[in-house]
């Protein structure tokens, strides 16, 4: 089992919409129960680790022949914060994911980053310069 995604762009201003499509191929024998598509972000570093769900949606998918190969749309308006952030004690991270459900009982989880940036531009980090007297 895989999730494929296309058209997903490595970077996306604040209010841009995020537009997208994927595709999720089962091996024969396996039937798709369901699929949860979510737009998050989450904070790496230190302290405490924060998450955010931007959008949630779950398919049923109906079983039969079908349910082997499923193809959908994503379509998100996507905030104008909180921003990605690479800096030295803490991370924030965007990415879509994509969890899939067989009638098994299995389940399988696939994560694609992508960056949100102001309007601007990216944020960067600015090293104070020390000045020797």
């Amino acid at each position: 089992m895989r999730a494929l995604i296309t058209q997903l762009k490595a970077v996306y201003r604040a209010g841009e919409t995020l537009d997208c499509a994927y595709r999720i191929d089962c091996e024969s024998g396996q039937t798709i129960q369901s699929v949860e598509t979510s737009v998050m972000w989450e904070t790496d570093g230190k302290g405490d680790a924060d998450i955010g769900v931007h959008f949630f949606e779950k398919r049923k998918i109906a079983g039969g022949r079908d349910s082997q190969l499923q193809e959908f749309r994503l379509e998100t308006m996507l905030p104008p914060s909180p921003l990605s952030y690479d800096g030295w004690l803490v991370k924030l991270n965007w990415f879509i994911r994509i969890r899939i459900f067989l009638a098994s009982g299995y389940h399988q989880t696939y994560n694609f980053p992508f960056k949100l940036h102001s309007a601007l531009g990216e944020a960067r980090l600015v090293k104070p310069s020390v000045n020797a007297e």
